[in-house]
């Protein structure tokens, strides 16, 4: 996916991409581990605190914001170019690292 970043006067600050995997097109079991990265709401975060301070729990808190960004694969794992990269029809790209 490409993207233009623009400054507020409108001039051009960056051109960003990023590669998004076709993830619609795994089979459970088959293609993937049981791996997944959850996001959660404010509102539930707020509710966890809530009940962590009448019950005088520990609260603990860890940082993981890159855990699945730059993770190792085991797997040999190929896809097909991304659109708007011209290569070869008859090649494919192996991936390095996760997605």
């Amino acid at each position: 996916m490409f993207n233009i970043k623009y400054l507020p006067d409108g001039k051009i600050e960056r051109f960003k991409a990023r590669l998004c995997a076709k993830g619609f097109s795994q089979v459970e079991k088959v293609d993937f581990s049981e791996t997944f990265s959850p996001t959660t709401r404010y509102d539930t975060i707020r509710t966890i605190l809530a009940i962590a301070v009448q019950k005088k729990l520990k609260i603990l808190q860890c940082d993981i914001k890159t855990a699945f960004l730059h993770g190792d694969i085991k797997e040999e794992i190929y896809m097909e170019p991304p659109l708007g990269l011209h290569i070869n029809a008859n090649l494919v790209c192996k991936l390095r690292k996760s997605l």
